[in-house]
């Protein structure tokens, strides 16, 4: 359950971003004996440590995150079916070299141990890639949007939100759970792809939810912090937002707030591929037709 209060934020920290709303999303979740409560909050800057923390922990270090799901389908991919098919006619080559005459036993031997070893490195050589371009991508965000939350997100139009509670044991201070950023293109920005046609929109970016709080809840509330945010400016034809499918989780969120699929496209490389999609919520009593050609 939510409700809106006329709340201040945990601490004295200001809210540096202009025209920010005074009012904050209170939210609980029932875990049984205890629960969990956490305020949605605009983004402050002293937010940002643990908001680097948490990009790399949600797409590359947790269990579940982008680069995990990534390394766990790479199984399937190609280059780790030649990998196998590699180590499997290594250790049959080994095997065989047991019963071999004396003169092509260590040929034999030899050219198994060979085809094991390059199977293995083709193997970790797909995992570790898979890892690296994770990383690269969270490099990235840290450098662009992420550089200056304030300027890219809140001055432009737009926002960015956090929910946090005490940290436990550290009553003064402040745990960020997760965070969603909203945006603002305007009419005449080009837009990220060529489904969009020329309108105002704003773009959800980097939905993140700590590992240790995921399935309580804090995705919607962040989300709908920022869709709240997005429905009150009249000049936004819609919402988007692109992901992949190496995300259900989000995935099965978007379509649960009452977003709609408007396209997708195959990404990746030799290391194996990912389907991006692409997401749109036109604005509640918005003609979609008005902005979007199908």
């Amino acid at each position: 359950m939510f409700k809106f209060g006329d709340l201040r934020p945990f601490g004295d920290d200001e809210c540096c971003a202009k025209n920010q709303p005074e009012t904050l999303l209170t939210a609980s979740h029932d875990m049984g004996a205890a629960k969990l409560e956490y305020i949605v909050r605009p983004y402050r800057p002293s937010d940002l440590p643990q908001l680097r923390d948490l990009l790399y922990e949600g797409y590359v270090t947790s269990k579940g995150s982008v680069a995990d799901l990534g390394v766990r389908r790479a199984w399937r991919q190609p280059p780790c079916i030649v990998g196998y098919a590699q180590i499997l006619t290594g250790a049959a080559l080994i095997f065989a070299s047991r019963n071999a005459a004396n003169s092509s036993l260590f040929s034999k031997s030899r050219a198994g141990l060979a085809l094991v070893g390059l199977g293995a490195a083709l193997i970790v050589t797909v995992r570790r890639l898979i890892r690296r371009l994770v990383r690269d991508f969270c490099d990235n965000a840290l450098k662009t949007d992420m550089v200056d939350i304030e300027s890219w997100y809140w001055r432009a139009g737009g926002g960015f939100w956090v929910a946090v509670r005490p940290r436990p044991g550290a009553e003064s201070e402040e745990e960020v759970l997760g965070c969603v950023g909203l945006e603002f293109r305007p009419l005449d920005t080009t837009p990220p792809a060529s489904v969009h046609n020329p309108c105002s929109t704003a773009q959800i970016r980097r939905m993140i939810v700590s590992a240790a709080h995921r399935r309580k809840g804090i995705a919607l509330q962040v989300m709908q912090a920022a869709l709240a945010h997005a429905d009150a400016n009249p000049e936004i034809e819609y919402v988007h937002l692109g992901t992949t499918d190496l995300q259900p989780a989000a995935q099965a969120l978007y379509d649960r707030m009452g977003f709609e699929r408007f396209g997708e496209r195959v990404i990746g490389n030799w290391a194996g591929t990912t389907v991006e999609r692409h997401y749109k919520r036109m604005r509640p009593g918005q003609i979609e037709a008005l902005c979007i050609k199908k």
